[in-house]
């Protein structure tokens, strides 16, 4: 206030002086009264802030250390937002994690069950939770994916810092690390742990020589998918698998009928951004393709927003990016790859004209592999989770 004070007699003196020299006095008082008003606002909310921090920490003085790690993963095309993370409800936040980056907290907290909400900077109806149950000093690692309509939460470690009962085994796993794996090596793996409660179900939806054939579908224990490498858990806890089997042999046959894209007119935003007038063309916005190999997928991803071509396996944690040096997919998009001292070139076009249902891909050998379209955004989903290495020739 003093140093307000001291500030507005020099002014008046400045103003004074203006008055004699210009007819603007007025405006440039007014200008002045409007930056001591936004500071006087700036110094509220600075004060609200600090308050708000202080009564948080005050409501978190347990006695248990429970640090939270969060990483948000990078996307590369959409929803690229930030997150925020809350402690029960959403009037305790505790931090605020920039989109493709780390952060993390300390809370002290009394023993109990506890749930960290992690929420949308953006959208405040794009929410998830998770659980964690605080017996000790923990320390908690979470990954999270933003989606547009959703976040997809994952705990990844959890260092729980107290010694097992004779009762009790520490796993070594995620979820993510044993779903798509086959059953008899996750029953195998659960067993030699000591896990001796475990029940296998099966879903009949897939065909002998599918790649998702005796997969695992999902894996909870205990009712519960928010457990992580290094959670403690009892030796029989009810761990419920769900697994892919085979389909049951038909017994009556029908006569089908096929309708193919074109013959139904529909837009091609499945496979495009675009709408299909637009997507024929072959010259702008995403396209997805896929073909099958022995055991995996590949995906292409053709971005002609950013000019660049995508190509990844699903069962590799890396994908491919090369620059689009002409063309358009009716005639043909010319890549060119280098990798160390070989530099070799693709083509991609529709497989017929102004169709851009089926992708094909000519190597530099001349060889044609043919891909179907695939959902851009599910495409687009899993692209988001590779590392990206740039092949660009220049």
């Amino acid at each position: 206030m003093k140093k307000n004070g001291i500030r507005i007699i020099a002014m008046v003196v400045s103003i004074v002086f203006i008055c004699l020299n210009t007819t603007s006095c007025f405006e440039f008082l007014d200008e002045y009264l409007s930056t001591l008003e936004i500071e006087s606002d700036t110094e509220k909310q600075n004060t609200q802030v600090n308050e708000d921090t202080t009564a948080f920490q005050n409501e978190t003085d347990g006695s248990n250390v429970v640090n939270i790690h969060v990483d948000v993963e990078q996307n590369l095309i959409f929803s690229k937002y930030d997150v925020d993370v809350f402690l029960d409800t959403f009037q305790k936040k505790v931090m605020t994690v920039t989109h493709g980056k780390s952060n993390e907290i300390s809370l002290k907290l009394s023993n109990g069950t506890y749930k960290i909400c992690f929420r949308s900077a953006k959208k405040n109806e794009v929410v998830s939770n998770v659980n964690i149950d605080v017996t000790c000093n923990i320390d908690a690692y979470y990954s999270v994916h933003c989606e547009s309509d959703r976040l997809v939460v994952k705990p990844y470690k959890y260092d729980i810092k107290r010694d097992l009962e004779s009762n009790e085994i520490r796993i070594d796993f995620n979820q993510s690390d044993l779903v798509s794996s086959d059953i008899s090596d996750v029953l195998s793996k659960l067993k030699k742990m000591g896990c001796t409660n475990i029940v296998v179900s099966e879903k009949k939806d897939v065909e002998e020589t599918s790649y998702s054939y005796h997969k695992v579908i999902s894996i909870t224990i205990d009712k519960r998918t928010d457990y992580a490498d290094g959670s403690i858990i009892k030796k029989d806890a009810k761990i419920e698998i769900v697994y892919h089997e085979s389909k049951p042999a038909e017994v009556t046959t029908s006569r089908a009928t096929t309708t193919t894209t074109e013959e139904k007119g529909s837009p091609a935003s499945y496979h495009s951004s675009n709408d299909r007038d637009v997507a024929k063309q072959g010259n702008s916005g995403i396209f997805a393709y896929r073909n099958k190999g022995t055991s995996y997928y590949i995906y292409y991803v053709i971005d002609f927003d950013n000019g660049y071509v995508y190509r990844f396996l699903s069962n590799e944690e890396t994908a491919e990016k090369v620059k689009i040096i002409s063309g358009d997919l009716n005639s043909y998009v010319l890549v060119r790859y280098k990798s160390g001292n070989e530099v070799w070139e693709n083509a991609l076009h529709f497989k017929y004209k102004n169709k851009p249902e089926t992708l094909i891909l000519q190597d530099d050998d001349r060889f044609d592999w043919t891909f179907n379209s695939y959902s851009v955004i599910d495409a687009v989903k899993i692209l988001n989770t590779k590392k990206i290495y740039d092949y660009s020739a220049k």
